[in-house]
């Protein structure tokens, strides 16, 4: 699990990062399908690192809600 979310967001930032010249859209493919993977096996095992079910939570959304508006008004300034 544990390389398969390290592989995934490595993947996803340098898809993102816009210095890929063409080979852009090919990480972000791979980000999507590495990220999948991770979902699939942290439901399959007896103890996950992000335990999916936390996701659901009301007070968890609405943090990472307001950390992703933080993170955003970060790079706008």
């Amino acid at each position: 699990g544990a390389v398969l979310l390290f592989a995934g967001i490595s993947a996803l930032l340098i898809a993102l990062s816009g210095d890929t010249g063409g080979a852009g859209w090919a990480f972000a493919a791979a980000a999507g399908a590495l990220i999948a993977g991770f979902v699939t096996v942290e439901r399959r095992v007896p103890n996950p690192i992000l335990p999916l079910d936390l996701l659901g939570s009301p007070l968890i959304a609405r943090t990472f809600t307001v950390v992703f508006f933080v993170g955003m008004a970060l790079f706008v300034a």
